[in-house]
């Protein structure tokens, strides 16, 4: 059998190369969303999410330096499946994927939520707001 060490240090690359696969998506998305015109609002969500609330942005305020998270998946972290804000805060939220290494290797951030809540609040003192979005996963909540 491997140490425990190998087996932690297997488990940690294995966890940071799937986070930089996401934010690396989340990155390139938002490069694309760039290049087809302006927007108010930017959201970011998972494609397999069914949504069971309609949001009206008239109950958000999306101009200061906040981003809207969904608080029903969050466990006291910041949930990455669901969000949204101006478009310069979704630039800031997409901005993840360059500093994971350093995230992963400095500070020891090792899941999503808690690298988002990170790189959101400390880094670039973004103001987290909690909402309710009732959704689904679809194909895992749904069993």
């Amino acid at each position: 059998t491997a140490p425990i060490c190998n087996s932690y240090e297997n488990r940690m690359k294995s966890i940071t190369r799937r986070l930089a696969s996401m934010h690396y998506k989340i990155r390139n998305a938002n490069d694309l969303r760039k290049k087809y015109g302006e927007y108010d609002v930017v959201i970011r969500a998972r494609p397999d999410l069914r949504h069971n609330k309609v949001l009206k942005m008239d109950d958000f305020d999306v101009n200061g330096k906040c981003i809207y998270i969904d608080q029903s998946h969050s466990y006291g972290y910041v949930c990455d499946q669901f969000a949204f804000g101006n478009p310069t805060i979704i630039d800031l939220y997409a901005t993840v994927y360059p500093e994971i290494w350093k995230y992963n290797h400095s500070i020891a951030v090792h899941n999503a939520e808690n690298m988002m809540k990170h790189h959101l609040e400390v880094v670039n003192k973004i103001q987290v707001r909690f909402m309710n979005m009732d959704y689904k996963i679809i194909g895992l909540d749904e069993r």
